[in-house]
C-alpha cells in the first residue's frame, strides 16, 4: 500500500474493485438485474468486439437498455469471468480504470462441448452517488478469442455433462426450530423434465419464519415435509429448458423451487414471472415477493387502515413487517413498532419510517409502554408474532379494531398446543375484528401488488434490506437465524 494514501482513498479503491469484481459474479450468476443495478440510470455501455477498431460494435445507453446485452450470456451453458490486474485514477466523486479479465465460455450442442475463451479489456468511467461507487460508463474490449472443443468426463454427455445438482434435504425431524444438523447436502442429477414441465436454474434462494411449520407441524396449510425430502422453499431463478408453452428460456421466474441448484418446475408451482427489469432480482424473494404481497394484502385488506389511525407491528424490521410499517404511513397512518434489541428498534424509526418503537426483549412492561405510546389506543394490529406483544395490544385495541394473524413466531412449536390469555373478551366488548390470512388466498391480485410496491420502491417511499447469504451451504443455518434474530434485513441465499 502506498504510504501516503489516505484511508477514505484506500477506502474508494477497495470499493471500486468490489464493483469490478460484483460485475462478474453477476455475469457468470446470470443475475443481469444485479448487474444493472452496478451501473448509473444515464449510463453508457460501449462493445468493441475487436479492439483495434475506432468505432464500437454496438453502444447502449441508460440503464434499462442493458439488459439484452447481459441476457446474451443465456446462451452459454456456464461461464466464468478471472478479473486480473486493474489501475484506478481517482479524483473526487469520481474515478477512471482499465482492468483486465479472461472470460471462458461454454456452450453445448448435444454431445458437443465447446469452450470459447475471451481475452477483454474494460475502459471505465465511476462515479459516486449516495456513497456508493456506480459504472458512469464502461466500454468492453475484446483484445483476442480462442474457441476450441471442450470433451466432457468420461461416460458424461449432453447438458447434464457440465450439471449437478446440490441439494439441501431433511435428515431429521425436529420438534422446535429446525437447527443446522437437522439438514444434509447432498449431490443429484440435474433433473429431466417431461411435457408441461421446464428446468429452473436458481439464482437466490428464501428462508423465510414459515418453514419451521412446514417441517415441524402436522396441521399446517401444507403437507409437512418428510424426512428425506429436499427441502421446500421459495426461490428465484432463470429457466433454461422448457417443454411448457407459458414459459421460455431465458424467463425469470419465482416460485416454490426448493433449495437446491436446479428444478424440474410446473407452472403451480410458480408464484409469478418477474417483469421487473430495473429492479434488483433477489428483491422477489423479499419485498417485491413473498413479503411484501403478505405486507400489502394483510395490512390493506385485513387490517384495513384509515388516514389518522393508529397501527402496531410486531417483528417491525422484518421483511414483512418493514414493509407494513411504510405501507401504514404512506396510507397516513400512525405507526407503532415492536422489535428485538436496540439496532432493529433503530431500524424501524431511522430507516422504516415508524414513528415509534419498542424493544420487547429489553422492555419488562409491554402494557405501560403501549399505553405510552397509544393514549388513543389502537386501531389496527398486524401479528407476526402471537404469544406476549399479541396478549398485550389485544387489552389496549379500540373499537372496531381488525388485527391480522400473520404468524406466530414466538412460540418455537405447536406440539403441545401452547395456552395463553383468552381474547375473546376483548373482541366482544371492542367489536374487533381478528382474522388469519394466508397471502396464497390473494393469489389473483399478485400483479396489483407487485406495480404499487415496484412504484414505491422507484419513487422512494418503500425501503428494504438484505441479509445476503453465500452459497447453498448458508441455508441449513438459515431458519435459526430467523428465530433468535440474527439476521439484518430479508435473509436471502445466493447461490
Amino acid at each position: 500500500m502506498n504510504p501516503t494514501m489516505t484511508p477514505e482513498e484506500a477506502a474508494d479503491r477497495l470499493a471500486i474493485r468490489e464493483l469490478i469484481d460484483a460485475y462478474a459474479h453477476c455475469a457468470d450468476r446470470r443475475d443481469a438485474s444485479g448487474q444493472m443495478a452496478l451501473f448509473t440510470e444515464d449510463t453508457a455501455f460501449h462493445v468493441f468486439m475487436d479492439s483495434r477498431s475506432s468505432e464500437p460494435t454496438y453502444v447502449l445507453h441508460g440503464r434499462s437498455a442493458l439488459a439484452p446485452v447481459f441476457a446474451d450470456l443465456n446462451q452459454y451453458q456456464a461461464t466464468t469471468h478471472f478479473n486480473g490486474q486493474s489501475t484506478i485514477r481517482l479524483d473526487g466523486d469520481g474515478a477512471t480504470g482499465e482492468s483486465y479479465c479472461i472470460a471462458h465460455h461454454v456452450s453445448l450442442d448435444g454431445d458437443k462441448r465447446t469452450l470459447m475463451i475471451a481475452s477483454i479489456r474494460y475502459l471505465d468511467k465511476f462515479v459516486k452517488q449516495d456513497g456508493a461507487w456506480l459504472f458512469a460508463e464502461r466500454k468492453l474490449m475484446v483484445d483476442w478469442t480462442e474457441t476450441r472443443s471442450s470433451a466432457p468426463k468420461r461416460g458424461e454427455t449432453g447438458k447434464a455433462a457440465a450439471m449437478k445438482n446440490r441439494q439441501v434435504w431433511l435428515c431429521s425431524r425436529p420438534n422446535g426450530i429446525p437447527q443446522p444438523t437437522d439438514f444434509a447436502l447432498r449431490e443429484a442429477e440435474v433433473p429431466r423434465i417431461s411435457d408441461g414441465e421446464f428446468l429452473v436454474r436458481n439464482i437466490f434462494l428464501s428462508a423465510d419464519p414459515a418453514m419451521r411449520g412446514w417441517i415441524a407441524d402436522k396441521s399446517t396449510y401444507w403437507p409437512r415435509i418428510e424426512v428425506g425430502d429436499t427441502m421446500r422453499a421459495f426461490s428465484v431463478g432463470e429457466v433454461i429448458e422448457s417443454r411448457s408453452p407459458g414459459y421460455a428460456a431465458g424467463d425469470k421466474v419465482m416460485g416454490i423451487f426448493g433449495w437446491q441448484d436446479y428444478a424440474a418446475a410446473k407452472p403451480q408451482q410458480v408464484m409469478r414471472k418477474v417483469l421487473e427489469d430495473d429492479l434488483p432480482l433477489s428483491l422477489s424473494l423479499g419485498v417485491l415477493g413473498l413479503n411484501g404481497l403478505t405486507a400489502y394484502f394483510g395490512l390493506l385488506d385485513v387490517c384495513r387502515p384509515k388516514t389518522g389511525e393508529t397501527v402496531v407491528v410486531s417483528t417491525a424490521a422484518g421483511g414483512v413487517g418493514s414493509a407494513v410499517g411504510q405501507i401504514a404511513k404512506i396510507k397516513g397512518c400512525r405507526t407503532i413498532g415492536f422489535a428485538g434489541g436496540a439496532e432493529k428498534v433503530r431500524q424501524c424509526i431511522e430507516e422504516f419510517g415508524y414513528d415509534s418503537a419498542v424493544d420487547y426483549k429489553s422492555t419488562a412492561d409491554l402494557d405501560g409502554a403501549i399505553a405510552r405510546l397509544c393514549p388513543h389506543g389502537i386501531d389496527a394490529f398486524f401479528d407476526n408474532t402471537s404469544g406476549a406483544i399479541h396478549d398485550a395490544v389485544v387489552r389496549q385495541i379500540n373499537v372496531g379494531a381488525r388485527i391480522a394473524i400473520c404468524g406466530t413466531a414466538s412460540y418455537a412449536s405447536w406440539d403441545p398446543w401452547n395456552e395463553g390469555p383468552r381474547p375473546e373478551r376483548h373482541l366482544l366488548v371492542k367489536r374487533a375484528i381478528m382474522q388469519g390470512f394466508l397471502t396464497t388466498d390473494f393469489a389473483p391480485r399478485y400483479e396489483e401488488a407487485i406495480a404499487a410496491l415496484a412504484g414505491w420502491i422507484r419513487s422512494g417511499k418503500l425501503r428494504y434490506r438484505e441479509d445476503m447469504q453465500e452459497g447453498i451451504e448458508a441455508a441449513p443455518a438459515s431458519i435459526a437465524m430467523l428465530y433468535v434474530g440474527e439476521n439484518r434485513g430479508k435473509l436471502v441465499i445466493r447461490l
